[in-house]
């Protein structure tokens, strides 16, 4: 899906955006002996969705974590970002203790990683447990959404508190999560809970 006014609202690939979002697995590496940084540029051609040339730069420690940025290849502008690292699956207590945290971080890395500061009509967070009250891979899902449709999307590590992934995203987007989650109930013994924040 295209991403609409990514130049308008300055979301621009910056290095001190790229040092932030890497520093902490650099630091996590050194504790394991492990100096190496390496990285690889993939081109997406244009697709259903998305008229334009992107690049995916992958950012990747070889024993603690992957980091990814999507830049449009057009106007240089941030598209996604996503962080993934190795981790055992979290109690969904600790995700309901943690929420309160994260929330107020996820506002305040929206202003400051991205230079968001919107007064958005609706906020919520979601994830997912398994039968055994575990977070499916301590994801918090946050979504914050404007009177026109439009909204930002933001996910963390629900026990570290660490951001993992960011990208616009709209209402529509967000109820087409919503009915992917009550199919996969459905299907599995799996839960979603979702709080509606504001």
């Amino acid at each position: 899906m295209a991403q609409q006014g990514m130049g308008e609202t300055d979301k621009t690939f910056t290095e001190d955006l790229k040092q932030i979002l890497i520093s902490r697995g650099q630091e996590e590496a050194l504790l394991d002996g492990d100096t190496e940084l390496s990285y690889d540029i993939t081109l997406i051609e244009p697709y259903d969705g998305c008229p334009y040339y992107s690049y995916c730069i992958n950012y990747g420690t070889s024993n603690r974590g992957l980091y990814s940025f999507v830049i449009n290849a057009e106007d240089g502008t941030l598209e996604q970002i996503s962080v993934n690292f190795d981790f055992e699956e979290a109690d969904a207590s600790v995700a309901e203790q943690n929420i309160p945290a994260i929330y107020e971080k996820a506002k305040e890395d929206l202003r400051i990683l991205f230079g968001i500061s919107e007064d958005y009509e609706e906020i919520y967070c979601s994830y997912t447990k398994d039968d055994h009250e575990e977070v499916d891979w301590n994801e918090i899902h946050f979504f914050f959404l404007n009177k026109d449709g439009t909204g930002d999307y933001i996910m963390y590590d629900c026990v570290a508190m660490e951001f993992s992934c960011y990208y616009e995203t709209t209402r529509e987007i967000f109820e087409e999560y919503m009915a992917d989650c009550e199919y996969n109930e459905r299907m599995s013994q799996d839960t979603t809970v979702t709080k509606k924040l504001k």
